[in-house]
């Protein structure tokens, strides 16, 4: 005969704080220092691997936490919170993954056990994802995601175990007569814990968005968009380590007679100029190549594993795009040098001085030409 268990409400706010506090810890440690950033994006395009990974290490974690080894403590479970708030932050298709994932490592731990777990694994994530997304009001939506979520499973729970007798051999809470403890620890901690998890969370993924948001100040131009004069040498530096095995190009470029159509047509005629600029050189370079704001109406661009005759041969394709561009009152052109570094001890400065001086012969040349 199933013994009945009577909850303690001491056990359960010690054992709810504890695994809270662990959970915590390992948010904050797997998030800020292995740096697996999370982003609240229910419409990402690839599948956010380094978010799947840590949700399943905390779910992983909290099976191996003892949470019900006798009679006077309580049915504590927090795997189900980490499920739905992987549906909220990962979206439907990487939460369903997760679910996945977390039902394999249930078997993997062992025991017959590992179909309670897969019921609610499967129905938490969907009914947390639709009920969250068109909730207004975000704590709303969890406390309903969490409490309808919790009252499927226990539906879903009481109907295998009246209809098949060798469902309640799995646990003793499964049978009738301990049900109704079943039933109130999950409604309070299933909520409760995905309320606090989620706070917690929810400041995290704020600092990684500011600190994200700082960071891309720090390092990009903010009239182009293109990498500022700092981070374009920190990027170039990296790039020449590898020029003695692939050689790499740079391209330095000067818009012509560019202070001549600032003083005609106004400072913001050549903001936006520059911009229409920056745009018509991105289009005609390739995604591993560094494109930077070097200063004032210079630009520049780094070519990795670029031989002289392809990089001419980018350097044209740009020089003609900024030619084919509309610009406000004249045409716009630009003149670009070119040199290539096949040596790795070669510093960038030297490069940088190649380049310079190959743009000062296309210059020479008459302007709108590559030299």
């Amino acid at each position: 005969m199933k013994e009945v268990f009577e909850i303690s409400l001491w056990t359960f706010t010690i054992q709810l704080l504890e695994n809270l506090c662990v959970l915590f810890t390992l948010i904050t440690l797997f998030s800020q220092y292995a740096q697996l950033r999370l982003e609240i994006n229910l419409d990402r395009k690839e599948i956010n691997w380094a978010g799947i990974l840590m949700f399943a290490l905390l779910s992983a974690f909290t099976m191996g936490i003892p949470i019900q080894s006798s009679p006077e403590g309580v049915i504590f479970d927090l795997r189900l919170a980490v499920v739905i708030l992987g549906s909220l932050y990962l979206g439907l298709r990487d939460g369903a993954i997760l679910a996945i994932l977390t039902i394999i490592i249930r078997c993997v731990v062992g025991g017959s056990g590992w179909i309670l777990w897969a019921i609610p694994a499967l129905l938490y994530g969907p009914v947390a994802y639709y009920i969250i997304l068109h909730s207004k009001k975000r704590y709303l939506g969890l406390v309903l995601a969490s409490t309808i979520g919790t009252f499927i499973y226990l539906l879903t729970l009481a109907a295998l175990s009246w209809h098949y007798d060798w469902f309640q051999s799995i646990s003793p809470y499964t049978a009738w007569s301990n049900f109704k403890v079943l039933a109130v620890s999950k409604f309070l901690c299933n909520a409760l814990a995905v309320l606090l998890l989620d706070r917690a969370l929810f400041k995290i993924v704020a600092m990684q968005k500011q600190f994200t948001n700082l960071t891309f100040l720090a390092n990009t131009d903010d009239m182009t968009g293109l990498a500022n004069h700092r981070r374009f040498q920190e990027l170039l530096t990296n790039t020449l380590q590898d020029a003695a095995q692939n050689p790499v190009s740079v391209l330095m470029m000067d818009v012509d007679y560019f202070k001549i159509y600032n003083d005609t047509f106004g400072h913001q005629a050549g903001d936006v100029a520059l911009k229409k600029v920056a745009l018509a050189i991105k289009k005609c370079v390739r995604d591993s190549d560094i494109v930077g704001r070097y200063g004032g109406e210079e630009f520049i661009v780094v070519l990795p594993k670029t031989k002289p005759s392809e990089a001419f041969e980018i350097a044209e394709r740009i020089r003609t795009s900024v030619q084919e561009t509309q610009f406000l009152g004249r045409q716009v052109t630009v003149s670009i040098g070119v040199t290539t570094c096949s040596e790795a001890d070669k510093s960038k400065e030297n490069i940088i001085e190649e380049a310079d001086t190959a743009l000062y012969w296309a210059k020479n040349l008459g302007r709108n030409c590559v030299h």
